[in-house]
């Protein structure tokens, strides 16, 4: 294992290539709600942004910082076998190497190993992480020079460090040594992952070598999404929020954000008033009478919808229910009550006679005193005062 490292030449990478998300959406579960009701709004929206999650060119001149080297070969110069660092127009026996830009690339030589030799090198690159990314690829260069087949290239990646997945085995050649070729691996059986690592294993037995260069793990991470509305007062940065309330007509503008590039959409909400017939009240009615519907509504408090019912049938005395339809998409009818109370009628008696000594004075207790039944007291006599009343 080399413990040399070189963080000089860890390029990884803060490339990046955007553009403004497209496919942005936003809707709501319906369009018209009764107002103080709640909906959930929905937002779609797809990043064309592409950042290099890590990157390494290879161009340093010891092992890059995080990269890891095993030699496990056996017999012959087991050192040869072992992944190295080589100069463009590095030549071995009568072929000269120049990767795809010309650079340092790394090589591992089952060949140089000699007769008798068998290859197991690895070249494993530092961690890294997927998550919160919709979509993720490896690429890298490489010639790959296969012997009879036995042999393998075996790119693999691992989430814990210890067990590894082949993802990719090469066992033909690949390539040329002046001509490295290109190669894509899709990495997205990995997105989510927080520890990732890749991995080149060679495996061979005398026979011939693989080189590699130019290795980035590039990915398109999730676009953020703000909502805002119109009246102001609602925000969040949910992508598809829920519950949210409305009370009056409002429209919602989701922004959606990648690589600082940003697309917006909206979607309007209507609301119905829900019908209101207004809080209780109380009557008083003269005893013997019977109430009417605007006597009725006038009890009512608040400021309730015309064009509503009473029941039971307008009587006297009782309580009344006023009930206000509702109007779709509201769902509950509205009700309030007026208690109506009777008021006893006023009682003057019955006509009476009184004679009074010529020249006196009549007296109120003596009218009271002869109205014939049971009058109410408190009431007033007329005309007024005046001679022959004290």
């Amino acid at each position: 294992m080399s413990g040399d490292t070189d963080p000089g030449n860890d390029n990884a990478s803060d490339s990046r290539t955007s553009a403004a998300p497209t496919g942005v959406t936003a809707t709501s579960s319906v369009a018209t709600v009764c107002a103080g009701s709640t909906v959930n709004l929905f937002s779609s929206g797809n990043s064309t942004f592409t950042e290099s999650v890590i990157s390494q060119n290879f161009n340093g001149t010891s092992t890059p910082a995080g990269w890891n080297k095993v030699n496990s070969s056996t017999g012959g110069t087991t050192a040869n076998a072992d992944w190295t660092l080589r100069s463009d127009g590095y030549t071995y026996s009568t072929t000269t190497f120049h990767s795809n830009d010309n650079s340092r690339f790394y090589m591992s030589n089952s060949d140089a190993q000699g007769s008798g030799g068998t290859t197991n090198a690895s070249l494993t690159s530092p961690v890294f992480s997927l998550v919160s990314m919709t979509a993720a690829s490896l690429t890298f260069y490489h010639y790959y020079r296969n012997y009879d087949g036995a042999e393998s290239g075996n790119v693999q990646v691992s989430t814990n460090g210890s067990t590894w997945t082949t993802v990719q085995s090469y066992t033909g050649a690949t390539g040329t040594a002046i001509a490295f070729a290109p190669a894509t691996i899709s990495m997205n059986a990995y997105l989510g992952q927080a520890t990732v690592q890749v991995r080149f294993l060679y495996l061979a037995t005398y026979d011939y070598y693989w080189a590699l260069d130019n290795f980035d793990v590039s990915g398109t991470p999730q676009p953020g999404f703000s909502w805002t509305s119109v009246p102001p007062g609602f925000t969040s940065s949910v992508q598809n929020p829920t519950n949210v309330a409305v009370g009056v007509n409002t429209t919602y503008k989701v922004t959606v954000t990648a690589g600082g590039c940003t697309s917006t959409a909206q979607v309007a909400v209507n609301t119905v008033a829900p019908p209101n017939a207004g809080n209780n009240g109380m009557l008083t009615i003269c005893e013997g009478s019977t109430v009417t519907a605007p006597d009725l509504f006038a009890a009512l408090v608040g400021t309730p919808n015309g064009g509503g019912s009473w029941s039971p049938a307008l009587a006297g005395a009782g309580t009344y229910t006023y009930t206000v339809n509702e109007t779709a998409p509201c769902t509950a009818n509205a009700s309030a009550q007026v208690v109506v109370s009777e008021q006893a009628q006023p009682n003057a008696g019955n006509n009476g006679t009184l004679t009074v000594c010529a020249g006196s004075t009549v007296t109120a207790p003596q009218l009271f005193a002869a109205l014939v039944g049971t009058p109410s007291g408190g009431g007033s006599w007329s005309p007024g005062r005046g001679p022959n009343l004290t």
